[in-house]
């Protein structure tokens, strides 16, 4: 006899009920389910759309982790055999709750030595570090925490991949906060710096070496880079935030307007002459050019009142 499939198939039109008789032959079962559908296109719509479906869709629902270790299966009963024999190994007491391997009860330190030989456990902690795989590093400031994890690990006695896993991620994680960091301070630096450039206009670089100078000569060099990489609360470099910055320029205009002209050293008194003396010339020998020279006007603007505030 025809598989059912086969035999739905060939039929093309309702034939009173017929169909059924076709499908069923003598089960009386399937005949009393096939009652449910009015035509064969009904049944053949169903039969389809069970004929496609994934059961490991349907097992995992939303969870796509579980969905993906469920491709390991190849049927419905694979999957209910490998649970049958965990929950086994768990009724026994082969596996502890969290369904690693439990030593042996009341062991001794020979027992011990044994059972993680067996498994392939570290004897000491710090042998969850050794032989890592390839592009698996530990930095020199992260050791101090990876050793406390690591006696979580011994104590528990995971295996190595335990750790393995443990590295690469926090190494992943390290990589993608330093880059999200990146990211955030270049987007509020530019974020300071348009706003800033509407208030102070040509003057914007100015101000920013005037500020910059004042650090450098409160903290020092070492101090001063430690101060400029800096973050507030919300995370946002210190440099970043407009509003201390806008302060630093204050202060150092207050403590010496002219640090801004020798941010690398030099007689500011001269280099404010220097520049004075030459924008004058430009002024009386080509007039009409400065005249259209609008950031030409404003420097010597500028520099003028420098040279009050200096002299004052």
């Amino acid at each position: 006899m025809n598989e059912p499939a086969e035999n739905l198939e060939s039929i093309v039109t309702d034939d009173g009920g017929a169909w059924r008789e076709t499908l069923a032959g003598d089960n009386t079962e399937v005949m009393e389910s096939l009652k449910g559908y009015e035509t064969p296109d009904k049944f053949l719509e169903e039969f389809n759309s069970l004929k496609n479906r994934d059961w490991r869709d349907e097992m995992a629902g939303d969870d796509t982790k579980f969905r993906v270790q469920l491709d390991r299966f190849k049927a419905p009963g694979e999957f209910a055999n490998s649970y049958r024999e965990a929950q086994q190994k768990i009724s026994s007491g082969e596996l502890n709750k969290q369904g690693f391997p439990k030593p042996p009860e009341n062991a001794t330190d020979e027992d011990m030595v044994a059972f993680r030989e067996q498994l392939g456990i570290p004897q000491e902690p710090k042998g969850y570090y050794e032989n890592l795989p390839d592009n698996l590093v530990i930095g020199e400031e992260d050791r101090e925490y990876f050793a406390d994890f690591a006696n979580s690990l011994h104590a528990k006695n995971l295996p190595p991949e335990a750790a393995h896993v443990a590295i690469e991620w926090y190494n992943n994680f390290k990589e993608q906060e330093q880059e999200s960091l990146i990211n955030m301070d270049r987007e509020q630096h530019q974020e300071m710096e348009d706003s800033l450039r509407q208030d102070w206009g040509t003057g914007y670089r100015a101000n920013v070496n005037l500020a910059t100078a004042l650090i450098k000569k409160t903290f020092g060099d070492e101090g001063a880079e430690a101060f400029m990489n800096a973050r507030g609360p919300d995370g946002r470099g210190i440099l970043n935030n407009r509003a201390i910055m806008e302060g630093w320029v204050n202060l150092a205009r207050q403590t010496n307007p002219l640090d801004e002209l020798t941010t690398t050293g030099g007689d500011a008194q001269q280099t404010l002459k220097d520049e004075i003396a030459s924008l004058e010339t430009y002024m009386k020998e080509e007039r009409p050019k400065y005249n259209k020279d609008v950031p030409a006007q404003e420097r010597l603007r500028y520099l003028y009142d420098l040279q009050l505030k200096a002299d004052g």
